[in-house]
């Protein structure tokens, strides 16, 4: 049995592994109930003399409280519950051999990578009209990124060449036939992708569009 307060529903009950590796201390009751684990045993922290080394779930829990402190920074509209779930979702699984449950260990690093907010791909245009053979420039200053990291702008054209990247906003492209494309753009800002945004791309031919009325007038 976990004793209190780590036996009530709505806390999050930390486990203790040994500072330097994943394996498990055994001066705590482990149960389902454990929500995460973190380093607890043989920790330098100080005391009331200065500084040693302690050990137990007192020393473990302040991990995790430091790791709940990093995302809300990141979030900080996230509630306890989107936060604790993105610990323990990118926790490094570790069994229990007293009980052969499976518990996260926390991964501070991937839990934040995990809830960064994805980037916004966004064209600077929902249309375009563009001549067969013309060398159009296509823009996305639009995009953004939440956490200010630097995009990577992966550009589909429509017209068979796709994933086609830039550091860059804009890129340039021509069609050699008329027709209409669907223009795609996604963006990764090293964490995340964004979703994709399209713009629908009108490619004409003055010549053949002059054949055409031409055509028409006899």
């Amino acid at each position: 049995m976990v004793p209190t307060p780590g036996c009530i529903s709505s806390a999050i009950t930390v486990g203790s592994t040994h500072s330097d590796s994943n394996n498990i201390s055994y001066f705590f009751n482990s149960a389902a109930i454990v929500d995460i684990f973190a380093p607890g045993s043989n920790i330098y922290s100080s005391v009331v003399s200065g500084y040693g080394y302690k050990s137990g779930t007192s020393m473990a829990a302040p991990h995790v409280t430091g790791a709940v402190a990093v995302l809300k920074s990141i979030n900080p509209n996230a509630s306890v519950d989107e936060i604790e779930q993105a610990l323990k979702g990118n926790g490094v699984s570790i069994i229990d051999s007293r009980n052969n449950l499976t518990f996260p260990r926390l991964d501070l690093n991937a839990s934040a990578v995990a809830f960064k907010n994805k980037p916004i791909a966004k064209l600077d245009n929902d249309s375009y009209s563009v001549m067969v053979g013309d060398d159009v420039e296509f823009t996305a200053y639009a995009s953004s990124d939440p956490n200010n990291a630097s995009l990577i702008y992966a550009w589909d054209f429509g017209d068979g060449i796709s994933d086609y990247q830039t550091s860059e906003a804009s890129v340039n492209h021509s069609y050699s036939v008329m027709g209409t494309y669907k223009l795609g753009l996604v963006v990764d800002n090293g964490y995340k992708f964004s979703d994709l945004d399209t713009a629908m791309v009108t490619v004409y031919d003055p010549a053949v569009i002059s054949i055409i009325v031409s055509g028409l007038l006899f």
